[in-house]
């Protein structure tokens, strides 16, 4: 749910797709069986599960980087305005939907070749955590 009162257009619109993510990733994967999220359309090709555990290694490697960042900025009299670095251009730009390439992942953020019982609820877990820390840093200027 996104809080009231955010006056931030940009932290609301976040709210909003971190929501939508959530709830599309529970509608296509919450039903399936170990073994059906454990399917893969091709070799080579990663299956549901997989896709999920990549998305929760990345999330994990920069969640809690931004959990600090938005402690820090709330507490700040006068926060700095935020800009990415090097390597941060370099995956806003790998991640942009109008990228049409293909990026691979860097092997630190490759799944395993199976992934974790439970996939879909610790995804959906994390996905909680990662809009709590955007509730948290509501009142900042994204």
């Amino acid at each position: 749910m996104i809080p009231q009162g955010i006056p931030s257009v940009l932290a609301d619109e976040y709210l909003r797709r971190a929501n939508a993510i959530s709830a599309n990733a529970e509608r296509l994967a919450g039903g399936l069986s170990d073994s059906q999220l454990g399917w893969s359309p091709a070799a080579g090709a990663w299956s549901v599960g997989q896709v999920l555990e990549h998305l929760m290694i990345t999330n994990g490697f920069f969640l809690p980087k931004m959990a600090v960042l938005v402690a820090a900025a709330a507490a700040a009299q006068s926060p700095r305005p935020w800009k990415p670095s090097f390597f941060g251009k370099l995956i806003l730009k790998a991640i942009d939907p109008i990228n049409a390439s293909k990026t691979k992942a860097p092997g630190v953020f490759r799944p395993g070749p199976a992934a974790r019982s439970g996939v879909v609820a610790a995804y959906l877990d994390q996905m909680a955590e990662y809009r709590t820390v955007l509730a948290r840093g509501a009142q900042l200027d994204w």
